[in-house]
């Protein structure tokens, strides 16, 4: 699918997006919210999971009753817990280790870098364009949602293919999906 990762953590955080949420379960109404205690503007980085709410066993009975029935529940709840159990209060350390911890289950290997460690200061779609260039993609893999909001004509303009990843089954969560395929490492 793609060469390289590179994970947007010197960004503002946006509550109202998926940094800090996901779709569970076939119907794809359910969602799992990691609470957080932030001020309206912070960073990514600097977003703090709320130690005041059992969010961990909450999502895990969510997940249960979600996917009951899945020949490889029993190994995905392990998965979850694994994932979860990474002893940092940070929002961003939850996001690296579960994105990391899915790419092992899937079976991915891709390298993963950071936008800090690339130096680039510039927003939105600049922003995209400017990783890209900065890491030397020859094509730049977007989630769906990007269509929403990219600026196709800079890509155009630098000569920078988009292309949209269309996630297998539509609604469901990457542990839906282990659930129902099993997990193949981490």
């Amino acid at each position: 699918m793609c060469d390289l990762w590179v994970f947007l953590d010197d960004i503002q955080f946006n509550k109202r997006s998926f940094e800090h949420r996901c779709k569970v379960g076939m119907d794809a109404k359910t969602y799992l919210t990691v609470p957080v205690s932030t001020s309206q503007r912070s960073n990514i980085s600097e977003v703090l999971i709320s130690p005041d709410i059992d969010w961990r066993n909450r999502h895990r009975d969510l997940i249960s009753d979600r996917n009951r029935g899945a020949k490889h529940l029993d190994e995905a709840l392990l998965f979850f817990d694994y994932c979860v159990s990474y002893g940092r209060d940070d929002l961003f350390g939850l996001i690296d280790q579960v994105t990391r911890k899915c790419q092992g289950a899937f079976g991915y290997t891709t390298k993963v870098e950071y936008q800090s460690q690339l130096g680039i200061t510039t927003s939105a779609s600049q922003l995209l364009l400017d990783i890209c260039k900065a890491v030397g993609a020859t094509e730049y893999v977007s989630g769906q949602g990007g269509r929403n909001y990219m600026d196709m004509s800079l890509f155009e303009a630098a000569d920078m293919p988009v292309s949209f990843f269309e996630w297998p089954v539509t609604g469901e969560s990457c542990i839906g999906t282990l659930a129902r395929e099993g997990v193949h490492g981490y």
